[in-house]
């Protein structure tokens, strides 16, 4: 099940998925604050105490889980979907907003036994506690990539998304942004060194990727696309990391980070590693030695490169060396 046009496939792998459905997320909802589409025809938009304020991230994960539905009543009522269709293997995947929106359907939808969030970062697997701003280790110069917006300064973080992207969440969120005496122009929108982090969260997207398990997770995102926090990406890897472990599936959860460059896209050979990735938790077939420990590296863990700007590893997860 991919969500979003950017969706890669493979066509030429030996994939254990013979069919491919993508969603039009935009016929779901608009990809603004219009509150349009068939999620908000179905559940209207509402500003009030009851949750009726549901964003786009929301309604596209919910769009994705609708396709499963329709899959799952083909099977039902034609004999030749049925002999097609294996409702037991189903893999859900996106990139960039669509990515958030994948680990999203795939939290909420345990008929999704692999999902694979490409590009997320910041609002998917990345925490929103961590900001990769100030690690130049693995920078390539000049820092920062160019995106439609401009150059990137740093991670996206919460107040980013509160400011720009209001539409992907519901309001409850802005609550959860840094509690700020007195207030500023903006209310709890910065203060001096932070900027818009949420740290009042009761929990953060490392928890997200954990609450998963033992389903299987992928998580893919490239080196050097800074605002989506690529760090970030591998940060939630290492705090879901000891749930797999816990619950006797530590093989389902990978990170397939790009050390090469090439900012905010999904590689190609990623796309492959998805299908094999899947085709090892769906169908069992082992995963070749280059590739398990691709997708068993944090290339940030050991070199010491974690920014301690702010949050970071240590800071997030103290307990985090002792399960490693």
């Amino acid at each position: 099940m991919g969500i979003g046009i950017h969706t890669q496939r493979n066509n030429t792998t030996d994939c254990c998925c013979k069919v491919y459905l993508f969603t039009e997320p935009n016929g779901v909802a608009s990809d603004d604050g219009d509150h349009t589409g068939a999620f908000f025809t179905l559940y209207p938009y509402k500003l009030d105490r009851e949750g009726n304020d549901r964003g786009v991230l929301l309604a596209w994960a919910w769009g994705a889980s609708r396709g499963v539905d329709a899959l799952q009543y083909l099977a039902a009522h034609d004999p030749d979907y049925a002999n097609l269709l294996d409702l037991k293997k189903l893999v859900v995947t996106g990139f960039s907003r669509w990515g958030k929106a994948a680990l999203l359907a795939g939290f909420l939808d345990d008929r999704f036994q692999v999902t694979a969030p490409g590009g997320s970062g910041s609002g998917g697997a990345a925490p929103y506690r961590y900001d990769s701003f100030g690690n130049r280790t693995f920078r390539t110069a000049p820092f920062g990539n160019e995106y439609p917006w401009g150059r990137s300064s740093g991670a996206e973080t919460l107040g980013d998304h509160v400011r720009h992207q209001t539409h992907n969440s519901n309001e409850m969120i802005r609550r959860f942004l840094n509690d700020i005496t007195p207030a500023p122009v903006e209310p709890r929108m910065y203060r001096t060194g932070t900027w818009g982090y949420g740290n009042r969260l009761p929990f953060d997207h490392h928890e997200m990727i954990a609450a998963i398990a033992p389903r299987a997770v992928i998580i893919d995102n490239t080196n050097d696309d800074y605002a989506d926090n690529a760090e970030g990406d591998a940060i939630g890897y290492e705090g879901a990391k000891p749930v797999f472990q816990f619950l006797g599936a530590p093989q389902n959860l990978a990170l397939d980070l790009y050390m090469g460059g090439g900012g905010h896209s999904l590689k190609p050979a990623q796309a492959v590693n998805i299908v094999n990735f899947a085709n090892m938790v769906l169908s069992g077939k082992p995963l070749a030695e280059d590739v398990k420990k691709q997708l068993n590296t944090d290339p940030y863990l050991n070199a010491g490169t974690y920014e301690r700007y702010y949050g970071g590893l240590q800071t997030m997860m103290p307990w985090a060396g002792a399960v490693h």
